[in-house]
């Protein structure tokens, strides 16, 4: 599966919290994987190497 990562970082904090915070961004690089994507929110748990999200309250 081909991805696009980015992660962002906040430089000079004006609180000490957002000096750990990282973003991470991951977008699909093609047709193939933004299918995977959409169908893996539509059915969380479906892909092979996932189960039932132990913190997921629905």
């Amino acid at each position: 599966m081909r991805t696009i990562g980015m992660v962002a970082r906040f430089d000079a904090p004006a609180e000490v919290t957002l000096d750990e915070l990282r973003i991470e961004l991951t977008y699909p690089q093609d047709a193939s994987a933004e299918r995977f994507f959409r169908d893996l929110d539509r059915n969380p748990g479906s892909a092979p190497g996932t189960g039932p999200d132990p913190g997921h309250m629905g």
